[in-house]
């Protein structure tokens, strides 16, 4: 057996397997006497069969088995003596058929891809923004009056009142409120009217019945660019371009009755925690939104990482050969669910950041030995259970079984693990680099992201 390879300029290598008769011969042998010994055909006593007709029947196939897993045997080992630090999954080049009637001796061509080396150095050259979100002095009362909301009794109304949900079309129109061809139009659309920023605008919606109209500019009218590429269906790269009016045409309100705060209110939303009065409640609701605003202030640091190391260590990749291989990956995929070349290339930039962040991820994994352990997803799990650190020996065993449980499904560990990892990769970064903190209002935090998204997404 030859195998070699020759390396590319594009970060791929081209792998040449060649597998002659005696490479296979002996185990093709081997697997037709067996085949005889076990054979049970009409007219032949078991172990009698013609060895002949045994590979006349089974030769081929046999033949075809043994060559495709002495190939797959010898590419692996192939790769893995040559240390090749490859993405995705060998592709075969097309090239002549093979005949496993009339052939003896085989050539396969394979293609791989491989990383791109990464050099990446973390300190305080890197400059990057930490946003602790403050605490408003409403907020508690919005997350009540959300909650109460939300729980509370929804009945369709005749008339608008704070705190509604309306529904009704929404039409593009030019300065006359004429329709505008091509426009954009949709139906059935929600507008929640605690998130209409301007006063007259909203004023003018508080009055509208059913099936009234009203012209206004969703630009000026809306709390964030969020509400306005959510009302016209378009995406955060549309959406700062968009200064043109529409014509909103209610047909249903949903008024919405506050839930009383009360024992019913307090087992629903926070059944374990025996809360008795309302200032208990409105406690335990501060430490949920300071949680929150923690939670998203260290969100939105760790998504600025990522952006930044993509940016700053402008990797290269074998597009062409990825491009190929998401098409290979998915072909046997059920036909509504197909990649098609279309797809991927109008896909393709976010699948390669993707990437291009599992790299550089693993690269800082294995510079700071930041490498997740199974004992530390095992303790995030109970973490996340919320059991008690020093639990008796029955709550123990209860802790362990319920762990384990978990830890069977992959999809919840990976998910877990992906939590420390980012955590660790977060701490580095707020170790190691130059941080300005910037103390924000919630509203303005989250303005600022959607601003930051819709400048990505305009690249």
């Amino acid at each position: 057996m030859e195998v070699n390879h020759i390396q590319n300029e594009n970060l791929t290598a081209n792998i040449t397997i060649k597998i002659v008769e005696s490479d296979y011969q002996q185990e093709v042998s081997k697997v037709l006497k067996d085949y005889r010994k076990k054979a049970n055909i009409p007219g032949f006593r078991a172990g009698h069969v013609p060895e002949g007709m045994i590979r006349k029947m089974y030769g081929e196939a046999i033949l075809a088995d043994t060559v495709y897993k002495l190939l797959t045997d010898e590419l692996n080992k192939y790769l893995e003596d040559q240390k090749f630090n490859t993405i995705g999954q060998p592709l075969p080049v097309v090239g002549e058929e093979i005949n496993f009637k009339t052939q003896k001796d085989f050539t396969f061509h394979y293609e791989i891809g491989l990383k791109p080396e990464i050099d990446l150095e973390i300190d305080n050259k890197m400059k990057l923004d930490f946003y602790k979100i403050e605490l408003g002095e409403n907020d508690v009362d919005k997350y009540l009056t959300d909650m109460r909301r939300r729980l509370g009794k929804q009945t369709e109304a005749d008339k608008i009142s704070d705190g509604d949900v309306i529904y009704g079309n929404v039409e593009e129109v030019d300065g006359q409120g004429n329709p505008v061809e091509n426009g954009i139009k949709k139906e059935q659309v929600a507008i929640h009217t605690d998130y209409i920023k301007l006063k007259g605008v909203k004023a003018d919606f508080m009055k509208l019945s059913i099936n009234e109209s009203l012209v206004f500019n969703p630009a000026k009218a809306f709390k964030n660019d969020v509400e306005v590429m959510q009302l016209l269906g378009i995406g955060m790269s549309e959406v700062k371009d968009f200064k043109a009016d529409v014509k909103f045409t209610l047909s249903r309100i949903n008024h919405f009755e506050l839930a009383e705060i009360d024992e019913a209110l307090f087992n629903k939303v926070y059944e374990h925690d025996n809360i008795q009065t309302e200032e208990e409640l409105r406690e335990r609701i501060l430490r949920d939104v300071t949680q929150t605003y923690l939670n998203e202030g260290q969100n939105q640091f760790m998504n600025d990482i990522v952006d930044m190391l993509v940016e700053k260590s402008n990797l290269s990749l074998p597009d062409e050969f990825l491009k190929r291989w998401l098409i290979e990956n998915n072909r046997h995929e059920e036909s509504g669910n197909r990649l098609t070349p279309e797809i991927i290339e109008e896909q393709y930039d976010s699948y390669r950041d993707t990437l291009k962040w599992q790299i550089i991820e693993e690269y800082i994994s294995e510079k700071f030995g930041l490498k997740v352990t199974m004992e530390e997803i095992k303790s995030k799990v109970s973490d996340l259970l919320g059991f008690g650190t020093q639990p008796d020996e029955q709550m123990q065993a209860i802790v362990d079984q319920v762990t384990e449980s978990v830890m069977q499904n992959k999809d919840e560990v990976n998910r877990i693990a992906t939590q420390i990892s980012e955590s660790k990769i977060r701490n580095l970064f707020l170790e190691k680099a130059a941080i300005k903190e910037h103390h924000i209002t919630y509203d303005d935090f989250v303005k600022m992201v959607a601003d930051k998204n819709i400048a990505k997404a305009s690249k």
